[in-house]
């Protein structure tokens, strides 16, 4: 495999739209709501909360428009279930790396076996009830 960096054109496509802006004090505010409402209709330990969580926000925000923020269809340690028709079971893989190569994510199992996004659903499940279904329709 070769292996590159994703170009921000590339990204365009996987952009979320934002919804904080930063004020002058560097804390996030809701794009469209008026903070000073909020502050008004809540108390002092509510509006903190909500404050830290439009930071956090914010903070996914700016490094998704960085190129640095990427949506993984599977995680690390995480199992990925295929269905086997000729033998009639599921295998089981356990993903062991994730690489980005020609602007696609791809999750390693331990056994060697390579996984884009684009297999989910179709021959590759996140779920071994998803994989069972699809075994079954498979075998009628």
């Amino acid at each position: 495999m070769e292996f590159k960096d994703i170009k921000n054109e590339d990204m365009e496509g996987r952009k979320m739209e934002r919804l904080t802006k930063r004020d002058e004090f560097g804390n996030a505010d809701i794009i469209g709501v008026d903070s000073m409402d909020l502050q008004q209709n809540l108390g002092f330990e509510e509006f903190n909360k909500v404050t830290d969580a439009l930071n956090k926000l914010a903070e996914y925000e700016e490094l998704e428009e960085q190129g640095k923020l990427l949506k993984l269809f599977v995680e690390l340690g995480g199992m990925l279930y295929v269905p086997d028709r000729q033998m009639g079971r599921i295998e089981y893989f356990t993903i062991e790396k994730i690489e980005v190569c020609h602007d696609d994510i791809y999750a390693i199992a331990q056994s060697g076996n390579v996984f884009n996004e684009g297999r989910i659903g179709k021959n590759t499940f996140l779920t071994e009830e998803e994989a069972k279904g699809a075994l079954k329709k498979g075998l009628q």
